[in-house]
């Protein structure tokens, strides 16, 4: 496990990535966002995660699709700094995420929000996936997601917005606005 404090400009994307692991659970009542829990969240040596052949095979079967992608962001994109890889690992099953990352934007390094973002991140994260909060665009132009969770509506699960009345329940403000995409 490594930890980082410098921003994503001083991260070696090269080197290291993001390990969630993950556990299924039992009481999800076939809620699929309820479905598993986050036991844990930590940056890794990627040399670690490559001596198990199978996650070699994983991880190579996604490079071309990697670096198409990284050449198109850095045409399209001055403040791309690289592609932070998220593995997700439960019981047999891996997933490989690359997310872009970018400069951080100047409100972002601002001491008190650094603060904020970076304490107890996962945590929080836990307790919302716990809760089974799912993230999403009300419409096309949101530049919020909302937050709300699954439904059984007939035989399918809908997502719906929580209400005020939930958000609070939630430890949010009966207002909260959503969070920034």
């Amino acid at each position: 496990m490594r930890a980082y404090g410098g921003g994503a400009e001083n991260f070696n994307f090269e080197e290291d990535f993001f390990l969630y692991r993950l556990s299924y659970r039992p009481d999800s009542g076939g809620n699929p966002s309820l479905a598993f829990r986050i036991d844990s969240g930590a940056f890794h040596p990627l040399a670690e995660i490559l001596e198990d052949p199978r996650m070699v095979e994983l991880f190579e079967a996604g490079r071309a699709t990697r670096d198409v992608n990284v050449a198109m962001i850095k045409a399209e994109s001055n403040d791309f700094v690289g592609l932070l890889l998220v593995l997700y690992r439960m019981e047999d099953f891996a997933l490989w995420e690359p997310i872009p990352q970018h400069t951080l934007h100047p409100i972002q390094t601002e001491p008190s929000l650094r603060e904020f973002f970076h304490s107890k991140w996962l945590e929080r994260l836990q307790r919302s996936v716990e809760k089974g909060h799912v993230m999403r665009k009300v419409d096309l132009h949101d530049t919020m997601w909302k937050i709300g969770n699954l439904r059984k509506v007939g035989n399918k699960w809908r997502w719906v917005l929580l209400t005020p009345e939930e958000l609070e329940a939630c430890g949010f403000k009966r207002d909260f606005p959503g969070y920034l995409c």
